[in-house]
């Protein structure tokens, strides 16, 4: 049986979770926002290659000192950079040139029911019922916030290829959480996250190759450098290290609960920087989200019968 962290070290992976949450809230509309300035496989390519560059300066040395472990652990360090750097986010980028961010927030909403069916039928974990309910109810806010108070909206929406796409993504994505706590690492956390991208930079590169020989270079903008500075600090560095921390502490299906908070986060940055209003389907769908997560998560049950005097 795996030792149950305690409270405290919980704390600070819900803590470390809603950070990802919270970083990964822009991903969505920067991969939008940028899908007819650049190639999913550009964006891809670049954004680990500033990410290395930011980052290995500070974890060089201990990459050298658990060399040993690195080679032991190659084959598994493969299969998470090739998910986490490779296929993950190209196939994100590829979808949201054909879909809506709004198609690839629903898709999103997915990964807490992709890790309970991966988790229960691969590696056989269990999951209590109130687990399983809490996801139940963020789910629901979330629909509420996407669809605005208004379900006639997900009824209007066309579903493509672009989704099928992002489907897939959400999909991997959920197996690399789940084989985060499946297969413990010996490694550091900093240089799990660094061997993530620098195994997975020589994946990426004979794609982005043939890509450029397809459809040429891109053209260097300020919005191009601004998106991919974001995804490579907010999105990759502090949202990965996050992540993963929060995953093999509390484990895949608690932690995926909280990317029910991307939304949220979403809602909030807009009202301070696009002025938009706080509606009631804003306060109904967080309420719901927060609701499913301490229905998750809390240590302690809502109710208990008291014992016959």
């Amino acid at each position: 049986m795996p030792e149950t962290p305690d409270n405290r070290a919980l704390l600070w992976a819900y803590a470390a979770v809603i950070m990802t949450a919270f970083c990964w809230s822009g991903n969505w509309i920067v991969g939008r926002g940028l899908h007819e300035e650049i190639t999913p496989l550009a964006l891809s390519f670049w954004r680990w290659m500033v990410t290395a560059m930011v980052f290995m300066p500070f974890v060089a040395a201990a990459f050298w000192r658990e060399r040993n472990i690195l080679r032991q652990e190659f084959p598994r360090l493969l299969v998470f950079a090739f998910i986490g750097a490779l296929a993950f986010n190209t196939l994100i980028y590829w979808g949201l040139r054909t879909t809506g961010a709004l198609n690839g927030a629903l898709f999103n909403s997915m990964q807490p029911i992709f890790v309970l069916l991966i988790g229960g039928l691969w590696f056989g974990q269990r999951y209590s019922l109130r687990m399983m309910a809490g996801m139940v109810i963020s789910l629901v806010g979330v629909v509420i916030i996407i669809a605005r108070g208004d379900f006639g909206i997900l009824v209007d929406l066309s579903f493509g290829f672009g989704d099928l796409l992002i489907l897939v993504a959400i999909f991997i994505w959920s197996l690399y959480s789940v084989l985060l706590k499946a297969w413990p690492t010996k490694l550091s956390q900093m240089v799990f996250f660094a061997a993530t991208f620098v195994f997975g930079l020589p994946m990426i590169l004979p794609f982005y190759v043939a890509d450029l020989v397809i459809s040429g270079p891109f053209v260097v903008s300020k919005t191009i450098v601004v998106g991919v500075l974001y995804l490579s600090i907010a999105g990759s560095i502090i949202a990965y290290l996050c992540w993963n921390y929060g995953v093999r502490v509390a484990g895949a299906a608690r932690a995926s609960l909280f990317l029910h908070l991307i939304p949220v986060f979403t809602a909030i940055q807009a009202m301070f920087l696009l002025d938009e209003k706080v509606h009631m389907f804003h306060v109904a769908g967080i309420a719901l989200i927060f609701s499913g997560i301490y229905a998750a998560t809390a240590q302690k049950p809502f109710w208990r019968p008291r014992s016959p005097s």
